[in-house]
């Protein structure tokens, strides 16, 4: 009998075991600043900090933080690769890995556009979704949420590889507006000395849900997800989650 409970207890606790023993590697777009942000192999940034305080002070679990052209880290964590993405949960992201029940980080989202353009009038008048179809958008590539967007909404758009890009695309007047986070978009426009060119309009287009992705393929599937969840809701309650992201995004 005590060969049996022993035998029992091996395969109960073990996946929990072999997960703790690990680093926790986690993807991100490397150029995504100041979100996330890749310098000589070191990835840092809002979500990389966030993180760092839930999972590894909070729950005790070391983390690897990659940076990879975007499309490859999610193909990475498809594969098992890496262990975790913080993104939009996604259906086609949710076919090869588990999302945390708790949303970690609501990503607000607004057009930018060309200074004076007729798209900043005509948007600043009327900043609905169905004013947008008059006018043709831009997605980087591996964006689903964005994707999603304009084709639920009949948007017209144009790809581009990266945010950069798309801001490029948008001063050069190949595009009418590029809808992203302010953070970012603010932050590509300053890098670009774009500031009296493109500005981002008022009205905010989504409150985009971010939750933990664990990959079907990592030893920490199924184990560590309670607990950061427990973890995320206690925060939550007593406030201390926001106070978190509130000194993050001041001192980005």
């Amino acid at each position: 009998m005590r060969s049996v409970l022993l035998i029992l207890a091996v395969y109960v606790f073990a996946p929990l075991a072999a997960a703790n023993a690990q680093t926790l590697k986690i993807g991100y777009s490397p150029d995504w600043a100041p979100y996330s942000i890749t310098n000589e192999k070191t990835t840092v940034g809002i979500l990389p900090a966030l993180l760092d305080e839930l999972i590894t002070e909070r729950l005790g679990v070391p983390i690897e933080h990659v940076g990879l052209p975007w499309k490859r880290a999610q193909a990475q964590v498809k594969v098992g690769v890496l262990d975790a993405l913080i993104t939009f949960p996604s259906d086609t992201r949710l076919e090869y890995a588990e999302r945390s029940q708790s949303v970690v980080y609501h990503l607000e989202s607004k057009a930018f556009v060309r200074k004076d353009s007729a798209t900043h009038v005509a948007l600043t008048a009327n900043p609905t979704v169905e004013n947008l179809k008059n006018f043709e958008g831009c997605v980087m590539l591996g964006n689903d949420w964005g994707e999603n967007f304009y084709a639920t909404h009949s948007i017209p758009y144009q790809h581009a590889v990266d945010a950069k890009n798309c801001l490029r695309l948008l001063e050069r007047g190949r595009v009418d507006f590029y809808i992203q986070a302010v953070a970012v978009g603010l932050d590509n426009i300053r890098q670009l000395e774009l500031e009296k060119s493109i500005v981002p309009l008022p009205a905010a287009y989504s409150s985009m849900p971010f939750a933990l992705l664990i990959s079907k393929k990592s030893p920490f599937y199924t184990s560590l997800m309670p607990k950061f969840d427990a973890i995320v809701e206690k925060m939550k309650a007593d406030g201390s989650l926001q106070e978190l992201i509130t000194r993050l995004e001041n001192a980005s």
